[in-house]
């Protein structure tokens, strides 16, 4: 502990710290409630978009199987019925790998 001095003035000093001490106190002590309350809120907020991204991942991980392996067969999900060369956009002329007209 701090040496205080044995004298009137001291006295004096310590109970007009106390004084203030005694006044400000009720309002740190709100403060202190009001800074708890908001810890909790944005723990809470944090959590909740925790859950919210872990719910997505495991989302995305059901519908993408493909992402998740290299191995997946690939030939045969996809069939080319059609193809559609003179029509198409107004204006669009198709062109080979080398520019040229088709």
């Amino acid at each position: 502990m701090a040496d205080i001095a044995l004298s009137k003035s001291a006295l004096q000093q310590q109970r007009d710290r106390l004084r203030l001490f005694e006044r400000f106190l009720p309002s740190l002590e709100l403060k202190r409630q009001q800074l708890t309350a908001e810890y909790k809120k944005a723990v809470q907020v944090l959590a909740e978009a925790e859950h919210g991204a872990d719910q997505a991942s495991r989302a995305l991980t059901a519908l993408l199987p493909i992402l998740g392996s290299a191995r997946m067969q690939l030939s045969g999900l996809v069939r080319i019925r059609h193809v559609d060369v003179a029509g198409g956009r107004p204006g669009f002329t198709p062109t080979d790998a080398a520019g040229g007209r088709v």
